[in-house]
């Protein structure tokens, strides 16, 4: 898979307690549901009678912008998008709209588990048997080996739903996902299409089947059903989904348009979507890798010395920038548009991480993309699963990290510490950095070795 594997939707739940629902004391509770983690929802456990998915809710990070710089470049639609955010998010929630929101989600649920099974399946039909032990060849008959040009048709119509009318389940809880993510780094420019609660609500309910399409004319154009799955197997899918044409869809709504359009550049990766069925069956049992050890912040110097390089070769004062920043406005046409989507890019990773919806075991802390691979890595892990990851010492001393320590130091097992003399990485000789294997959640119990210079040391 290929996208950003920090931001995306999960199977986790709200309850519907936790919102608003009238002026009254009681109809607001102590802590709204944004205050809270969601909890994770087993794959094999029975969807609660009041609970909400927590991708169908609104939260404050939502084309939230506030800096000053861009308040003063796009003043009407900052102030636009602000209006938005406090309806959208703090406005109570109407009896109609709960009863939309819990006939959504067991429309989710019921996709989820059609698509995790038929994920299974398609594993099947596309994973040529790889036996690398003699003995494992030995005891199992060879079996054939499916052509490529038979699995790419496969992914193409049952995967991805090309040249097919009737959206598959992937398809529609994908939609959905990547509506409320795109929600996150929504353009300012084109915040007078940002979605009232009533019209968001409304357009989930025709992408996930509630308000089913008719199956017009222009399905002679394309094939109602993948001619690579069994027929009687889609005809069933419909019978209980519905007909959901998401290619109509977009062409009668600009707002799924730009929806797409933000999903293209920001590729965010839902991992309860695309790996379902490895999910419902435990997880990962292995994860390696060397996250980026960078922080999320705004930096207009990068942006502007794409076009005017002198910003980056000179010392320039915050007046110089100013003046600067204006002249290559005037100077170079498509940095204006190419500044205000990198800002949303960086505004909207950063209230991404840093909602507590999303990332709650770094509440507080700073937030260094390094760290965010962490917890997403626990959640998606098997139960007897092992993480290497290769990363800075920090989630050790940050002094607002103790959340995130008590859940690490659980399931820390090596702790291997580098010092940076040799300049294995361009950081400066006298960084730390470390080796971590992470493992299940008992006690705290690990091996540590400090001052290390190479990775050959034995």
């Amino acid at each position: 898979m290929c996208g950003n594997s920090l931001i995306g939707a999960r199977r986790q739940i709200y309850q519907v307690r936790q919102l608003p629902t009238g002026t009254g004391r009681k109809a607001k509770p102590g802590k709204l549901w944004h205050q809270h983690a969601p909890e994770e929802l087993a794959w094999n456990a029975e969807l609660p009678e009041d609970c909400i998915f927590h991708f169908l809710l609104p939260d404050p990070g939502m084309a939230a912008y506030n800096n000053k710089m861009i308040k003063q470049l796009e003043p009407d639609a900052v102030k636009h998008c602000k209006t938005w955010n406090k309806a959208f998010v703090g406005g109570a929630f109407t009896e109609f709209q709960i009863a939309q929101l819990k006939r959504l989600i067991r429309l989710v649920n019921a996709l989820m588990k059609d698509w995790a099974e038929e994920l299974a399946q398609l594993r099947k039909r596309t994973t040529d048997p790889l036996l690398v032990w003699p003995e494992s060849a030995a005891s199992r008959a060879p079996e054939p080996w499916t052509p490529l040009q038979r699995k790419d048709r496969i992914h193409q119509q049952e995967v991805a739903g090309k040249g097919v009318a009737n959206a598959n389940a992937r398809l529609r809880l994908k939609w959905t996902m990547d509506y409320w993510a795109a929600l996150w780094f929504w353009p300012i420019q084109q915040a007078e299409l940002l979605p009232s609660r009533d019209e968001w609500l409304l357009e989930l309910s025709m992408i996930l089947g509630d308000l089913e399409q008719g199956v017009g004319p222009e399905v002679n154009q394309q094939s109602l059903f993948p001619d690579t799955q069994r027929r009687q197997m889609a005809m069933d899918f419909s019978d209980r989904h519905g007909f959901v044409n998401v290619g109509k869809l977009k062409q009668e709504f600009e707002r799924f348009q730009k929806v797409e359009a933000v999903c293209n550049r920001i590729r965010p990766l839902h991992w309860d979507l695309e790996f379902a069925d490895l999910l419902k069956n435990g997880g990962f049992d292995l994860i390696v890798g060397n996250p980026p050890w960078l922080k999320v912040e705004w930096e207009e110097k990068g942006v502007i010395g794409d076009y005017d390089p002198i910003i980056l070769i000179h010392k320039i004062s915050a007046g110089d920038l100013t003046r600067l920043r204006s002249d290559s406005f005037g100077t170079y046409q498509k940095l204006r548009s190419a500044y205000l989507q990198e800002f949303e890019s960086q505004n909207g990773s950063q209230a991404f991480f840093n909602a507590i919806g999303n990332y709650s075991l770094l509440k507080g802390s700073q937030t260094n993309l390094f760290k965010c691979f962490l917890p997403q890595a626990w959640r998606v892990a098997s139960q007897q699963g092992s993480q290497g990851f290769l990363h800075p010492e920090g989630v050790y001393d940050d002094t607002k990290g103790g959340m995130l320590r008590e859940v690490l130091y659980g399931r820390l097992r090596h702790h291997l510490e580098f010092q940076n003399e040799l300049k294995l990485f361009p950081i400066g000789s006298r960084n730390k950095f470390s080796l971590n294997i992470y493992g299940p959640r008992p006690k705290p119990s690990f091996f540590h070795l400090a001052n290390l210079f190479h990775a050959k040391t034995r």
